[in-house]
């Protein structure tokens, strides 16, 4: 919901380093830096300071961080509340099958009872 580069920004402020956030993140350094480079571009302030020890955000940085972080954490939770409501009255889940390659999913095993099991795996798979 947030943009990319915040959430890069936020990554690399708790990190330290563009390197420690690109580990986490999954992407390169390179783009850390271009993510965080066009950021401060857009916003036209300079939020962090770059030595070989590593990144130190800048007060406006630090401002930054703060406001984003609360803006991430509500983000997050809103999603979830929204997931929550979208279920609030169950799922549905749909099996369908064909004469010529029929499904045993929903077929019982009389001796081990295996119904519920493979209900649970398909559920967790669909979820």
């Amino acid at each position: 919901m947030l943009s990319h580069q915040l959430l890069v920004f936020l990554k690399a402020a708790e990190c330290g380093s563009f390197t420690k956030a690109s580990a986490q993140l999954l992407i390169t350094p390179a783009s850390v830096m271009k993510h965080i480079n066009t950021l401060e571009s857009r916003l036209g302030i300079t939020l962090f300071l770059r030595s070989k020890a590593g990144l130190q955000l800048t007060p406006a940085g630090q401002s930054l961080y703060k406001d984003a972080a609360k803006l991430y954490s509500a983000a997050q939770s809103a999603v979830s509340r929204a997931k929550n409501a979208a279920f609030a009255g169950g799922i549905t889940i749909r099996v369908g099958s064909s004469l010529l390659n029929p499904s045993n999913v929903l077929t019982t095993d009389k001796k081990r009872k295996t119904r519920s099991v493979r209900l649970e795996r398909l559920i967790k798979i669909l979820i």
